[in-house]
């Protein structure tokens, strides 16, 4: 039985006529549909903060703001530009060389590594990177949590303890994450290096989309070809593939999850468990589930009870697995866990019930900037082929009608549950689902294809714009972001003494440069102000040599967010200060 069709038949193209007549859909209507999204989305972006009031998170509006409305105006120029470019025999044909699907996953797979250093400078920006690499360390020694020496217990806040799972009493420290990424980095930290991880992610998120598109239209020589360019020319997946984001490992899993469910073997669905139970211990235990669901409702609507009930029954198993384990990890410590600032819970149940607020105008500001930012960061043509792809094939295709459901599905529940992002290249809570934004492509080019409109051309054109101007001005914008978190983290290790205490409460997302390896093996040991009371600084002070960074040192994070210029250092950590002085500590000079 087939998959796509629910019956014996063999795959087919979707038609593309309706009783004969051409189908009420074209390329210039789809183009038009895109231009008008495009145009919503950025008034919303920029009207909504004056209409509402307290305005969007201040990171979401800077980026909004400083980098992708000002890129409207060109990608409204190239939509409008390749909506002429759309009559028989006008735009070109597309011709697909053996060499350009293996040539496209290499681009992909060494401008993530290439970029990690030139873009980051081998940099982690966000906590969700530092976590991964925090527990990548740990689980390249062959543990799951590491032991918090006791000296440092009462300090253990002021190490940063932001997305660290509660275990006893301080007792020992991991990430609140769940493990599957960071243990497939500290396999690869032992025979090549962590930073392989994301562009080995992408390169097989690429080769997977290459082969399931080859499956959907098995006829079709280009179309496989084109949802692999668009899926390498799009700066969110190649800027992405260059951190440590977990996000990378979402869009690989989940398409060869859908390889693997397509090919529709007892074999392959039996390793989709497999791969699906890894997908969901990547980081998160939503996102997979999410991507998986409309599929299992295809099994249903098709009636195919048996590989419906295996599959839920496994799915099951799967969940209560990465639900208990946390609550496993957390039972380790020999007193109860003690919570942690900042951190909602220790079982996802809390974690949701923490983060959940319904949704206000606030969210639906957030959500049109995400919305904006995806769209902005992918390939321009994108957007019109999806268009036309779902207007074309949803009626009559079960795959595409997953696929669509399953790129919708996402938004409506992050902006219930979370719209705000926090740092990101595009929009990362769709990041996951980017495969079925490119195989959705894949059936607007297929349409083109049956219909003799040849587009390469435009394609080629926009897709090496992409590649040539977009890409750089991307990374570009990435690395201003980056820069003052790495002079100023660079500042920090670069201290001449073994504890550095940081003024962290004059700018935002000051915490974020201070971390430190799990073992502490790193020197200087960096510590939070606003964590340790003055009475304690004695004992701090046994521990070595402390310097103090106070708060004007972080300049460059205020210049970066547009905030308020620190007076002086705060009156804590003065407080802190003079404590170490009338405590006799070894104070050094930063």
């Amino acid at each position: 039985m087939n998959l796509r069709t629910g019956s014996g038949d063999s795959a087919a193209d979707p038609p593309h006529t309706h009783g004969g007549r051409r189908a009420p859909y074209s390329l210039e209507r789809a183009h038009i549909a895109a231009i008008f999204i495009l145009a919503a989305l950025t008034a919303l972006t920029v009207i909504l903060p004056d209409l509402y009031r307290p305005g969007p998170e201040r990171l979401t509006y800077l980026l909004a703001i400083n980098q992708d409305v000002p890129l409207v105006p060109a990608l409204l120029l190239l939509l409008l530009l390749t909506m002429r470019w759309n009559g028989r025999g006008a735009g070109g044909a597309f011709v697909a060389k053996p060499w350009m699907a293996p040539a496209l996953i290499a681009m992909v797979l060494l401008i993530g590594l290439i970029g990690h250093f030139l873009v980051f400078d081998g940099y982690d920006l966000s906590r969700d990177e530092q976590m991964a690499t925090f527990d990548t360390i740990i689980f390249a020694h062959g543990k799951l949590f590491w032991k918090l020496p006791e000296q440092w217990r009462l300090f253990a806040d002021s190490l940063n303890l932001r997305f660290i799972l509660p275990i006893g009493d301080r007792e020992y420290w991991v990430s609140g994450y769940l493990p599957v990424n960071a243990a497939f980095r500290a396999l690869l930290s032992l025979v090549g290096g962590a930073t392989l991880a994301s562009p080995l992610m992408a390169a097989l998120a690429g080769f997977c989309i290459w082969r399931v598109a080859r499956l959907l239209w098995p006829t079709s020589t280009t179309s496989p070809l084109v949802a692999l360019l668009l899926f390498a020319t799009s700066t969110q997946v190649l800027v992405t593939a260059m951190t440590a984001f977990a996000l990378t490992m979402h869009v690989a899993l989940n398409m060869l999850w859908l390889l693997l469910f397509l090919t529709n073997r007892r074999r392959t669905h039996a390793a989709a468990v497999v791969v699906g139970w890894l997908a969901t211990g990547i980081h998160q235990p939503l996102f997979h589930p999410l991507f998986v669901l409309p599929f299992f409702v295809l099994l249903l609507f098709q009636k195919r009870w048996r590989l419906l009930a295996f599959y839920l029954c496994a799915y099951a198993l799967i969940a209560a697995f990465w639900l208990a384990w946390p609550l496993w990890i957390s039972a380790h410590g020999t007193a109860p866990a003690v919570p942690i600032s900042e951190t909602s819970g220790i079982g996802y149940v809390a974690r949701l019930q923490a983060v959940f607020k319904g949704f206000d105008f606030n969210a639906a500001w957030t959500m049109s900037a995400n919305l904006l930012r995806f769209v902005c960061w992918q390939n321009p043509v994108l957007f019109p082929l999806i268009i036309l792809g779902v207007a074309a094939s949803f009626r009559l295709d079960p795959i595409c009608q997953a696929l669509a459901v399953g790129l919708v599905l996402p938004i409506i529940v992050m902006a219930l549950l979370l719209p705000w992002q926090g740092h990101a290249w595009g929009y990362r809570y769709l990041h996951p689902f980017i495969g079925n934004a490119v195989l959705l492509a894949g059936y607007g080019w297929r349409v083109l294809e049956q219909r003799g409109v040849k587009f390469g051309r435009a394609l080629g054109a926009v897709s090496a714009f992409s590649l040539i101007i977009i890409l750089p001005v991307h990374s570009v914008m990435a690395h201003h972001v980056a820069a003052p978190f790495i002079a100023l983290h660079g500042q920090l290790i670069s201290a001449p003494t073994a504890i550095v205490i940081v003024d962290t409460e004059a700018a935002l997302y000051g915490e974020d440069i201070v971390f430190n390896r799990p073992d502490l093996a790193n020197r200087p040991t960096l510590l939070i102000a606003r964590f340790i009371r003055p009475e304690d600084i004695s004992r701090l002070c046994r521990l070595g040599s402390v310097g103090f960074f106070p708060a004007p040192r972080m300049m460059p994070l205020v210049r970066a967010f547009r905030t308020r210029p620190p007076a002086g250092p705060t009156r804590h950590y003065d407080s802190l200060v003079a404590a170490a002085r009338a405590g006799g500590c070894r104070l050094k000079q930063l």
